[in-house]
């Protein structure tokens, strides 16, 4: 499929030609061909983009679709008084009960919330006790069948057993193996966190897996994973990880809230990225990662929304606020805070080996349109104070990844029919918390 899209106005991401003025962007399968003010293309469609800004489309760092249906559930009992209370009383119940019925729904309703918000790559972490093996193929095809990129792994622990384990591994590393050169999802080694592993099951990961395998896991997301590995005499959480082997080129290492900067320097070292969830911190109250600290270090680090919603922008803005409360100054995380929302195409350029959530020639045609009309100029110099104040509180009018629209007019071009999608999803969601309760 080729196209034109002419009079388009917005952010691209990219160093080189940060910002477009009524330009035209020339798609073809799926990616961008030319971008330019005059193209003199003729005989494809054209689509006036007039009326709105562009920002490429988003990429979320770290999401939890599982998370899904524990929307508006409630357990009797005493409130949690702590992280890992929270995780007790809450989601390793849910966790643990997730069969395939309960799947679908579970990552559909957060694909078409990321769709409607611009997100068209998603780096999940999945986990359904009742469904492991051939869950994440499932995922994969749900994915594919609405047209959006991403990452998967099944969360490995050993909380439930060691044949749990060991399929849950099993899961991972087929996962993988089938999905090296896929265009539209990849897989990676999931592990829950330090606290849930021990140095036993991190020795047989490390023996079993492929040197080439990337992590995604929690990290240092309460102190509770430092003080877990600290009375086995190491000294942080990465530091066991990279005893083991486990800290591999293009690893997710997630929330990192109680890491420091020997920490971040290994990060660095050994090419892993570190995903901010502010929204999820603040919730958990486990504390306020350094943003600024970790960048600093030079550390790659990114925005991910742990399954609190499908909308990265919403965690950018947020990452900003708390900066300052984090440095206590109001002049502080500014483009810091605007980095880290472009080190997530960078991860996903990364991880997939092509250009993906910027806007350029060879670029996959990732594109957010938003509705948005700006009430003073708007331009290469001021367009990240308009994407923070003004574009994130907008709607999108149209989404497209890799070339084909998923939204148009505020209208889905998915083959579903939303009302049959949520009638069934609140009667299994139903069911699934009798089970629960």
């Amino acid at each position: 499929m080729k196209y034109l899209l002419t009079n388009v106005t917005g952010i691209t991401f990219d160093e080189k030609n940060p910002f477009l003025n009524k330009a035209q962007i020339l798609i073809e399968d799926g990616r961008i061909v030319q971008i330019g003010s005059e193209l003199n293309i003729t005989g494809v469609d054209e689509y006036d983009m007039g009326g709105t800004v562009l920002l490429p489309g988003q990429v979320n760092a770290h999401m939890h679709f599982y998370s899904t249906l524990g929307r508006g559930l409630s357990f009797p009992g005493a409130p949690s008084r702590n992280f890992v209370e929270v995780l007790e009383n809450f989601w390793w119940k849910l966790d643990r009960e997730l069969t395939r019925e309960e799947l679908y729904y579970s990552v559909i309703f957060p694909l078409i919330e990321g769709i409607k918000g611009g997100t068209t790559t998603i780096f999940d972490h999945h986990v359904s006790g009742g469904y492991i093996g051939g869950s994440l193929e499932e995922i994969s095809s749900i994915l594919k069948s609405v047209g959006v990129k991403g990452t998967l792994c099944f969360e490995i622990t050993n909380r439930n057993g060691e044949e749990v384990f060991k399929e849950e591994l099993d899961e991972n590393i087929d996962f993988f193996n089938k999905h090296r050169e896929d265009r539209t999802v990849r897989g990676m080694l999931g592990l829950h966190a330090n606290m849930t592993l021990s140095d036993e099951d991190l020795q047989e990961i490390a023996d079993t897996i492929d040197e080439d395998m990337p992590l995604h896991c929690h990290l240092a997301e309460d102190k509770s994973d430092q003080d877990y590995v600290r009375e086995f005499g190491y000294k942080s959480v990465t530091h066991r990880l990279e005893k083991f082997g486990l800290l591999r080129k293009n690893s997710l290492m997630i929330h990192g809230v109680w890491t420091d900067k020997s920490e971040w320097e290994l990060l660095k070292e050994h090419g892993c990225f570190l995903v901010h969830n502010p929204s999820s911190n603040l919730n958990n109250a486990v504390g306020i990662l350094d943003l600024i600290g970790a960048m600093e270090a030079g550390v790659i680090t990114g925005f991910g929304t742990d399954g609190m919603h499908n909308l990265p922008l919403k965690e950018y803005q947020l990452g900003y606020y708390l900066s300052h409360i984090k440095r206590s100054l109001p002049s502080v995380g500014w483009m810091e805070a605007f980095s880290a929302l472009v080190n997530n195409s960078y991860m996903a350029s990364s991880i997939f080996g092509r250009d993906i959530g910027v806007i350029r020639p060879g670029a996959d045609a990732d594109l957010a349109f938003f509705d948005y009309e700006p009430p003073t100029m708007i331009n290469a110099d001021n367009a990240v104070g308009h994407l923070l104040f003004g574009m994130i509180n907008s709607r999108v009018r149209h989404t497209v990844s890799m070339g084909k629209f998923l939204m148009k007019d505020f209208d889905l071009q998915l083959d579903l029919d939303i009302k049959e999608v949520i009638a069934r999803s609140t009667e299994i969601a139903g069911k699934l918390w009798s089970r629960l309760k």
